[in-house]
């Protein structure tokens, strides 16, 4: 009879594995599960019908996905210019537009006259060290973009006397 006291019903049992009881009856509860193996059995079993209760029925799991569902048309409309064909089309219009109205040739020769500057500022720097007067038929060397042109130029030049001066 008192054996039958010491062990725990069914109703703390649901209260321990849902988290009800105080910290007192829970120390209580664990040493009772821990030194009897009926109530060890009783938890594992109580333990898996909480789990298997917490699952949504098959009704339940189809109501829940169309509802899931149904909130996900309703999510915020993106704005036209986040979608990526639309970034796409703006920036080959932009493009065509610079190309178009010459802005890009008057930026590339702003920038070849940059850079022209800034090689006869360093030689003349070096040549300042140096003690080298400066040249006065050229007075800077030619950027690397003329040298790479002159390169191609002059291989294009070969290929075309090889293939059509035979």
């Amino acid at each position: 009879m008192n054996e039958a006291k010491l062990h725990i019903t069914d109703e703390e049992m649901k209260a321990y594995i849902n988290n009800q009881l105080s910290s007192h009856h829970r120390q209580h509860v664990e040493l009772e599960i821990q030194l009897c193996e009926a109530c060890l059995e009783r938890f594992i079993y109580w333990n898996s019908v909480v789990e298997l209760s917490s699952i949504p029925q098959s009704d339940q799991a189809a109501e829940q996905i169309i509802h899931s569902i149904e909130t996900g048309k309703q999510r915020k409309k993106q704005i036209w210019i986040q979608h990526p064909f639309a970034q796409v089309v703006v920036a080959a219009s932009i493009t065509l537009l610079l190309v178009g109205t010459g802005a890009i040739s008057v930026v590339s020769s702003s920038l070849s006259s940059l850079e022209e500057t800034k090689i006869q500022d360093r030689v003349e720097e070096q040549q300042e060290v140096e003690g080298i007067p400066l040249d006065e038929e050229e007075p800077y060397p030619h950027s690397n973009s003329d040298r790479w042109m002159d390169k191609a130029a002059s291989w294009l030049d070969t290929l075309h006397s090889i293939r059509f001066d035979r």
